[in-house]
């Protein structure tokens, strides 16, 4: 054999092994992706117990388009039902999904989540959910 050929060999192996190891990437990539994915669900379908009443609630997210007049504290009040909190603790936590201050001026027309709960278990547009 030739040093031209040992030289293709070797560097047929390295390109071998470069696909390899850029396929394995690849693979540990998606796994990452979707294993992330499942735990954002988990995390946002998780039951949650309502201390006056003793009903699973689960949580869910609504986006709302702003309305005039509206605010925080009205949102609140609307959605704060089974969440066990108090309406400040709920504007708190819709501030912290939205990332805006507390003392934030809601614009007309702008968009904001807010989380709501039921007793409902939803399962539309799940393939894997059994109901």
């Amino acid at each position: 054999m030739s040093n031209i050929e040992i030289y293709r060999m070797k560097r047929r192996a390295r390109e071998l092994r470069k696909k390899k190891m850029l396929a394995n990437i690849l693979k540990v990539s998606l796994l990452s992706a979707f294993l992330l994915t499942a735990v954002f669900f988990f995390i946002f379908k998780t039951p949650v117990q309502a201390k006056e009443e003793g009903e699973t609630y689960f949580k869910y997210y609504d986006t709302i388009r702003v309305e005039k007049g509206d605010s925080l504290w009205s949102y609140a009040k609307l959605y704060s039902e089974g969440s066990g909190m108090s309406t400040d603790a709920f504007i708190d936590e819709i501030c912290s999904i939205n990332h805006i201050s507390r003392h934030a001026v809601l614009r007309s027309g702008t968009t904001i989540t807010v989380p709501y709960y039921s007793t409902e278990y939803i399962c539309e547009g799940i393939s894997y959910c059994k109901q």
